[in-house]
């Protein structure tokens, strides 16, 4: 589990940018993304970027937790009900605590809310490449668990 596939070009990526962002054509690369400010949406699509490139230095089990809070329609695992019943308090900061770190979720509401359940949030940027997957018909797993960036390339 320790190697991955790299994202060369990310042409399928760019091209899914580009239907919300007139600025991203067929000639933007990632590179022209990663550096470039002045796209409109630069910072956004900046943070989307290193979101994936951060997945490379997530441990296997944190990458296993994040792919069952991905799961569309899936709210429970996004609960401290479900985590508190599937690992210990000390595993909740070693597994879930690298996620919000990195910015993949947002779990302020299990430590402010008064419900007897709290939830988390996929980010925003989390969210985007998940609905990227969605709609493109592949696995989260894939890139998730394998980290296979290829899937970013493929046409």
């Amino acid at each position: 589990m320790g190697r991955h596939k790299d994202l060369i070009e990310g042409k399928k990526l760019i091209d899914f940018f580009a239907l919300e962002d007139t600025e991203i054509n067929s000639q933007t690369s990632i590179v022209d993304l990663k550096y470039n400010e002045h796209l409109s949406n630069s910072a956004f699509y900046q943070k989307t970027l290193l979101l994936i490139e951060k997945l490379n230095d997530l441990a296997v089990d944190s990458r296993s937790a994040l792919l069952l809070m991905s799961q569309p329609d899936d709210k429970y695992k996004l609960s401290d009900t479900y985590w508190f019943s599937a690992i210990t308090e000390g595993q909740i900061k070693k597994v879930i605590e690298p996620l919000r770190v990195n910015n993949y979720i947002d779990i302020d509401a299990w430590y402010e809310g008064q419900q007897p359940t709290n939830y988390a949030t996929l980010t925003e940027h989390w969210e985007y490449l998940v609905s990227f997957f969605s709609i493109n018909n592949i696995y989260l797993s894939n890139l998730i668990i394998q980290r296979d960036y290829t899937v970013f390339d493929e046409e």
